[in-house]
């Protein structure tokens, strides 16, 4: 069994296609971890969508902003923006499935010494400690309560992590955290639209943000 990783497909379904084509994908044998953002930007993204979830089990999924934003349109909170490339989705006769299957897929995998994320975690959080940050959001996006979060879900505040966070305003840190962090400093504060190294930041080592 091979195990392989990639991130930011982001709707380039030809690239992908020949990729799982160079590395003779099996889904039988094989296993594939998805680092987030597979739509936008690329031309394809409505088969970028059926092709990963129709691989099941063999693929492993995080969100990324990019996929956040596209449950954020879909649900008529916000507008898309003029590069964006999610119509063919939207319009799709499977929208609702792929949407639906899009809201259960988790912000962080924790597999033995391996951890998989999008962005990146703050600095006082274990792997253990994201992980279960992450099943309040997962357990949002699955709830009949998912829209009213998506509402509320854009926006930078609060910039800082702190336990005693709660509601919207916790799940919205541990999304920024997940999927749109650039750099951090040591008491968990977030920058999530800088792209220079601000001084006395850290750059979390992890899958860059599209």
């Amino acid at each position: 069994m091979s195990h392989y990783v990639v991130g930011d497909i982001q709707g380039c379904y030809a690239e992908f296609a020949q990729l799982l084509d160079i590395i003779a994908f099996d889904r039988a044998r094989d296993r594939l971890w998805v680092v987030g953002d597979l739509v936008n930007r690329g031309p394809d993204s409505l088969s970028v969508l059926r092709t990963v979830k129709a691989l099941g089990a063999a693929a492993t999924i995080v969100l990324g902003n990019h996929d956040i934003h596209l449950l954020i349109v879909a649900a008529g909170h916000r507008a898309a923006h003029g590069h964006d490339t999610l119509s063919p989705i939207l319009e799709a006769p499977d929208r609702d499935e792929l949407l639906a299957w899009l809201r259960r897929q988790p912000l962080v995998v924790l597999e033995g010494e391996l951890l998989m994320v999008h962005a990146g975690l703050l600095p006082s959080w274990t792997p253990a400690r994201a992980v279960m940050l992450s099943r309040e959001v997962e357990a949002t996006l699955a709830s009949a309560t998912h829209d009213d979060f998506l509402r509320h879900l854009y926006g930078d505040e609060p910039a800082r992590w702190d336990d005693k966070l709660t509601g919207y305003d916790r799940l919205r840190v541990i999304v920024n955290a997940c999927t749109r962090l650039r750099f951090c400093s040591a008491d968990d504060a977030m920058n999530t639209r800088r792209r220079a190294s601000p001084p006395g930041s850290r750059t979390p080592s992890a899958n860059r943000p599209g």
